[in-house]
């Protein structure tokens, strides 16, 4: 019953984006991990002329500490929109907090291996470690969302995919879409943003072959149908983030590439 509770709650108060609808966009730093290793300020000032407003970090910060990685996102003019990281628990929960406190963030993403996922005892743990999270962050206004990659969609488990058992967690557990591995997957990215509804807060958006192991490419270059992802993104997304894995091409062009190509549909907002 709970399974059907909470999914309910997913699904329940979907609002899919007005065309005028417009997102801050972000760049998940794992895409230009190289790059921004040999050269940070170089590349943050890139993202900043090619229209990104924020990036997304990883728990590697440049051996600097988050005041003053705070210091150098604000130099040019972008925001921290959250991280990725392994699940909170206890141990880890003052580090984190203070970490989200002093680069502003609200929202932290975690990924769980495919073996975490292979059983339904195993996601039944992982949902436990979700939502003890959930709680641990909650009275610090910080939300946390699940990142995925194709294991949590690519099968049905007690007739859920594990992607949905996941956000059974908790009411207070949140999904952040990464539409490229939905689409390896098989499932539709329109038809999952639209049934997780409200409960999605970020999209990770990528292009390429749509194939397991194949490098990836800019956004509006490889075969997503991105004009109709745009279009099914929920009103409750705070933020459109690219990220890509590896690319066959300068990395650093197609990021800028990729920022042009949503700019061009006008639902990014400046500023």
């Amino acid at each position: 019953m709970v399974f059907v509770s909470y999914i309910s709650l997913a699904t329940s108060g979907n609002r899919i984006c007005n065309p005028m609808k417009q997102f801050p966009l972000a760049l998940q730093m794992w895409s230009v991990r190289t790059q921004a290793a040999q050269n940070l300020d170089s590349v943050l000032a890139s993202l900043a002329s090619y229209g990104y407003t924020g990036v997304e970090l990883t728990a590697h910060h440049y051996q600097l500490s988050p005041t003053e990685l705070r210091d150098r996102l604000d130099a040019h003019g972008l925001k921290a929109a959250g991280t990725h990281g392994p699940c909170v628990d206890k141990t880890h929960l003052q580090q984190s907090v203070e970490t989200a406190q002093a680069l502003g963030y609200n929202r932290i993403g975690f990924n769980f291996r495919e073996p975490d996922l292979e059983t339904a005892d195993k996601i039944k743990a992982s949902m436990d470690r979700f939502a003890e999270a959930a709680e641990l962050l909650k009275p610090y206004g910080i939300k946390v969302m699940f990142h995925n990659h194709w294991w949590e969609y690519d099968r049905l488990v007690n007739g859920l995919l594990p992607a949905e058992m996941l956000l059974c967690a908790s009411s207070q557990v949140y999904a952040q879409v990464d539409t490229y591995w939905v689409a390896v997957a098989g499932q539709a990215p329109s038809d999952i943003l639209k049934r997780f509804g409200n409960r999605v807060l970020s999209v990770h958006l990528k292009d390429g072959p749509m194939e397991k192991g194949k490098q990836q490419t800019a956004l509006g270059d490889g075969k997503m149908d991105m004009p109709h992802v745009l279009s099914s993104l929920p009103d409750s997304v705070e933020w459109v983030v690219v990220e890509l894995d590896g690319c066959n091409t300068d990395m650093m062009e197609a990021v800028r590439k990729s920022a042009e190509f949503l700019i061009s549909k006008n639902i990014i907002r400046k500023g």
